[in-house]
């Protein structure tokens, strides 16, 4: 069973270690070697389809059973036909390419875990009585908070919460129980109800103990059953459920050793959103050798957990990913008289009691306060230092920023695997924030043209126009901007106001974006994330930038006026003058491609605009077929067939329309603008995904194989209206190899009529057929044959007659 992480409570460490490092195995995309065994649950798949079509969601043809729809993070979870192994339908979505991804659903499960229920007498009396025996609170500054939360909401995404106690969170909002899939998302053990007592216990009430941000709304979400057990769909589900629900932060005290694309996903869109993700690292004591997930993914904040000594504890985790540390407990329990009660614990603070995390919880029905440790315990400290600092007014990434440039830094100096950045000081923190909050400009005094619209995504293609759409904004106002408050409009839709701080220096771009993660949008991470059906791109958009009171740019696009007919592309403009971004001669196709293989520079400095040469304007011969891939051997035919095109013009050619003629097929007509420089080649194939068509990677003009197919006895042609540009008919004398493309050794649309002229590619490419796609061609050899040869021209130069080191044979 895979260790979730709470791991807490007291807990040993186990002696054995995982099989594999889960961060090493984590790149191995598409690979069945990323999951632990025990993990994997094998009726059940998550997937994310890169045409978001569920209806299409398909095994050989069949439609599978949708189990769950998750709408806004478009992830489905469908059911396994019955008799067909989770193996092979994986495989052929990812050799299907149709895929963002498709994983098998995971488990997520609390390890077993010892409780220290409290069980002495307080000696001094601050308001709340057990505060005298929280020494964790005083290492991280927790009662010296003034703003506790107020506001904020924290996710807590555990075993639930329950409320029955005296010394219950106060402020408690109605979550949702992923597990019984109901609103009552009570605790039925323990874990849960510890985790948000150390966020928000009910403080200086006179009772019990104290929380770190008493003040915020817990909203609690349950993923783990009773015996701590669950899966990665009810992970997954329940950050959807707090990115929709107004969550400000989310606590995991929970994790595995197999990484989950789907959760990931998840949590990239939270951050995206700004909400801050805080998760533990484990307890596995492996303490080099790798965190757990959720906590080792990129854009959660990783937790490892101190003693009372601020030393790393024997239990945590660690690695690369660490980001801060915060006090887990470490009690050392030990039966000394083998009556199955501890008897001996570690006591450091010389408080009488063990250095455990005490707060009030539920056990078998019943509310106690006990001691628990783990990174479970340590991250609730972090996650309420969050709340505490987004209560001033900090953002999820102000907050994380303060609260590791004010960390103690604990270990090998500088940031380490063990502490990260170090050990949370959360007063500090919000002093060094309160401190630079004279801040960058606000908006209300923007002019027209001190922002500038520079790129626009209508119309994706990768993947659907709900995740892909994006516009870019350029800061031309000569100083640093906070855009919190700036309103979009198109027109048509309700628009979008900017509901956060988001900060651009001045000379800088900032993307506003539909979809958070980068795994789902097409490969680009945008600044800030606003609601496809407020603000919806089309081919004949007028979008506004304004303040309360001034427009401060306008671009009005259309097919009329615009570029706006590739599909995949941005329109971009050429100068950044506000002037000349009325002029849609200013505005160009993009050329440049990003993420999965759209066309765009968002957030970067765009293309400039390109001057090409009308196929209509070319001649016989300036355009020449100058490689074709007959017969691919590391893929079917139907993946791996491509062929390349040398432009011989003089000048920039644009390929849109340009007419290809296969004698295996009715050819195709290129649609869009595909820019080719002089003295270059542009690759056309079968497929464009580098994991489906033998290692392709700089695909220009995808085709389809029904329409263009080639075999050893064959012929091609590219031309434009009545013009041929070049033709290629080849026979069985052409130099053909499985697995090798034939190659033109002299550029020159005649050359190409003689097999003579062509060669064997030489030099190996993606996954291991040889060729030079999209690249300068191998030099063909030139040789002289046998029956040209005199006597003498070839000598016997050396001879081993009787070796020794072997026998003769």
């Amino acid at each position: 069973m895979s260790s979730l992480l709470p791991l807490l409570l007291l807990g040993c460490a186990p002696e054995t270690s995982p099989e594999s490092d889960p961060l090493d195995t984590y790149d191995a995309l598409n690979s069945f070697e990323r999951w632990q065994e025990d993990d994997i649950v094998r009726d059940r798949i998550l997937v994310q389809r890169r045409d978001g079509v569920r209806s299409n969601i398909r095994f050989q043809n069949q439609e599978l059973t949708l189990l769950t729809d998750m709408d806004i993070l478009d992830i489905q979870e469908v059911e396994i036909p019955e008799g067909v192994d989770y193996r092979d339908v994986l495989q052929d979505m990812w050799d299907s390419g149709e895929y963002t991804f498709a994983e098998p659903v995971l488990t997520r499960s609390i390890p077993d875990f010892d409780i220290m229920p409290f069980s002495g007498e307080f000696h001094r009396a601050p308001n709340d009585p057990y505060y005298q025996f929280q020494t964790n609170m005083d290492i991280v500054q927790a009662t010296d908070i003034t703003d506790t939360g107020s506001t904020v909401v924290v996710a807590v995404i555990d075993t639930g919460v329950a409320t029955g106690g005296s010394d219950t969170p106060i402020n408690m909002m109605t979550g949702y129980d992923f597990v019984n899939s109901d609103n009552d998302a009570s605790d039925d053990q323990g874990h849960g109800t510890h985790v948000a007592g150390t966020i928000a216990q009910a403080t200086n009430n006179g009772i019990g103990a104290i929380g770190v941000a008493p003040d915020v709304i817990i909203m609690p979400l349950k993923t783990l059953d009773a015996q701590g057990e669950g899966f990665s769909t009810d992970t997954i589900l329940a950050l959807e459920y707090a990115l929709e629900n107004g969550a400000d932060v989310v606590n995991l005290s929970l994790g595995a050793s197999s990484p989950s694309n789907g959760e990931e996903a998840a949590v990239d869109a939270l951050v995206a959103a700004g909400v801050a993700v805080v998760a533990a690292n484990g307890n596995d004591g492996l303490q080099t050798n790798g965190i757990l997930y959720p906590a080792a993914y990129a854009n959660s904040v990783a937790v490892s957990a101190t003693d009372h000594q601020s030393v790393i504890t024997d239990y945590s985790n660690a690695g690369p990913q660490t980001d801060l540390a915060a006090p887990g407990g470490d009690m050392d329990l030990a039966d000394t008289n083998g009556d199955g009660v501890a008897d001996q614990w570690t006591d450091t603070d010389g408080d009488g009691q063990p250095d455990g995390i005490i707060q009030e919880t539920i056990s078998n029905g019943s509310y106690n306060y006990y001691f628990f440790e783990g990174t479970s315990m340590a991250t609730p400290h972090v996650a309420g230092a969050f709340a505490a600092l987004m209560g001033v007014g900090a953002t999820a990434a102000e907050a994380e920023s303060f609260l590791k440039s004010t960390a103690i830094d604990l270990g090998a100096a500088g940031t380490d695997i063990l502490y990260g950045h170090g050990e949370i000081r959360i007063q500090d923190a919000i002093a060094a924030y309160t401190a630079a909050q004279s801040g960058p400009q606000g908006i209300s005094s923007l002019q027209a043209g001190d922002l500038i619209i520079s790129e626009v995504m209508h119309n994706p293609e990768m993947v659907a126009d709900y995740r892909g759409e994006w516009i870019e904004i350029y800061n031309n106002s000569g100083s640093e901007l906070n855009l919190n408050g700036l309103q979009v409009d198109n027109g048509s839709d309700s628009g979008v106001t900017v509901g956060q701080q988001l900060i651009v220096a001045d000379g800088e771009y900032v993307v506003l974006g539909v979809y958070a993660s980068s795994v789902g949008n097409g490969g680009y991470s945008p600044d800030y994330i606003y609601n496809y059906g407020n603000l919806r791109l089309g081919k004949n958009t007028t979008l506004t930038l304004s303040n309360s009171t001034t427009t401060i740019d306008t671009l009005a696009y259309s097919s009329s006026t615009h570029d706006t007919s590739v599909a995949g592309a941005s329109i971009s403009l050429n100068s950044l003058v506000p002037s000349d971004a009325d002029d849609a001669s200013n505005w160009c196709t993009s050329t440049s491609t990003y993420g999965d293989g759209d066309l765009g520079t968002p957030g970067t400095a765009n293309d400039v605009c390109i001057s090409s040469t009308p196929l209509g304007s070319l001649s016989g011969g300036d355009l020449i077929i100058s490689e074709v891939m007959v017969d691919p051997s590391a893929v079917s035919d139907f993946r791996g067939e491509w062929f390349e095109v040398y432009n011989n013009s003089g000048s920039v050619v644009d390929i849109d329309g340009l007419t290809v003629g296969c004698g295996g097929g009715n050819g195709f007509v290129v649609s869009g603008s595909t820019f080719v420089n002089n003295g270059e080649r542009v690759l056309f194939a079968v497929r464009s995904n580098s994991l489906t068509n033998g290692g392709l990677t700089n695909v220009d003009v995808e085709y389809d194989y029904s329409v263009c197919s080639f075999s050893y006895v064959d012929s091609l042609s590219i031309g434009f209206g009545s013009t041929t540009f070049d033709s290629l008919s080849w026979t069985s004398s052409f130099p053909f190899a499985s697995g090798n493309s034939m190659s033109l050794g002299t550029l020159n649309a005649t050359a190409n009529d003689s097999a003579g002229n062509w060669c064997a590619g030489s030099s190996t490419y993606g996954d291991g057929d040889v060729g030079t796609p999209g690249t300068s061609n191998d030099s063909c050899p030139l040789s002289t044959p046998l029956s040209s040869l005199n006597s003498g021209d070839l000598i016997i130069s050396e001879v081993m007659v009787d070796p020794s080191a072997v026998s003769d044979f």
